[in-house]
């Protein structure tokens, strides 16, 4: 009976490990720069799901490039200290506008993304990516 408890354990102990959480709660930023496909944007009254071609390509230089909508649209983003934060600018004529979005990372790992932000009274928004 000992050898099986012990044997069990041993089996067992990978799998244990691998479910303990990160108690740090930092993203890491490789995760994120990378070219996620669109699934959903939900906002207040917008619910779009995301079509063949739609992105959200965070680049290694803080450039976010997006396709959704059938537009194309470039922004500034950076990810806050503690990595649970991000912060979208707008970009209009070649300048980063001095007002984000602050999104917060509810779900990254290496095949899924999912921010949400209050963008106003009333106004919530949810995007769903994958990989």
């Amino acid at each position: 009976m000992k050898i099986l408890f012990i044997t069990a354990f041993i089996c067992l102990f990978p799998v244990l490990e691998s479910c303990k959480k990160n108690n740090d709660n930092k993203i890491n930023l490789s995760l994120l720069q990378y070219k996620w496909t669109l699934i959903s944007h939900n906002g207040e009254a917008l619910r779009y799901v995301g079509m063949p071609g739609d992105y959200y390509d965070f680049e290694t230089n803080d450039t976010l490039r997006t396709h959704n909508y059938n537009s194309f649209d470039t922004l500034v983003y950076n990810l806050s200290a503690n990595g649970q934060m991000l912060s979208i600018y707008p970009v209009m004529n070649g300048i980063k506008s001095g007002t984000a979005i602050i999104y917060k990372i509810d779900v990254l790992t290496t095949s899924a993304l999912i921010i949400s932000a209050n963008a106003g009274p009333g106004v919530n928004i949810l995007d769903s990516l994958r990989r």
